[in-house]
């Protein structure tokens, strides 16, 4: 649907005020100034359960596309946020095996099954 939607001139400049997500949720997040990129950037949040890889690939999409920069996000999946993770789950329960990335056949199951 992107590459269609890019073939098809799609207004890659609209910005809308603002957008709260999951309003009145406990994971209700504003975000101000959204536009094609930054509501793709917004993936990346950790309550917007996306996959990291997929909202990377999507953002440089996007850029090459209306500003023809080339460029990939180099800290995926954040290696900050894997390490608090790993401390947290070291604080709860000490006891559950390291955190590993997924392997590609769990990615691809799951990915089927959305998200």
């Amino acid at each position: 649907m992107l590459n269609f939607l890019l073939r098809h001139s799609a207004d890659l400049s609209v910005t809308v005020r603002g957008l709260i997500w999951g309003k009145g949720y406990e994971w209700e997040t504003f975000i101000p100034a959204v536009n094609p990129i930054s509501y793709a950037c917004m993936g990346l949040l950790p309550q917007m359960h996306r996959d990291p890889a997929t909202i990377s690939r999507i953002i440089s999409i996007l850029l090459h596309h209306v500003y023809n920069i080339d460029y990939t996000l180099p800290n995926i999946p954040n290696a900050y946020l894997k390490q608090r993770l790993r401390k947290i789950c070291n604080v709860y329960s000490p006891n559950l095996p390291s955190l590993s990335p997924l392997s590609q056949s769990s990615r691809a199951s799951s990915s089927e099954h959305g998200p």
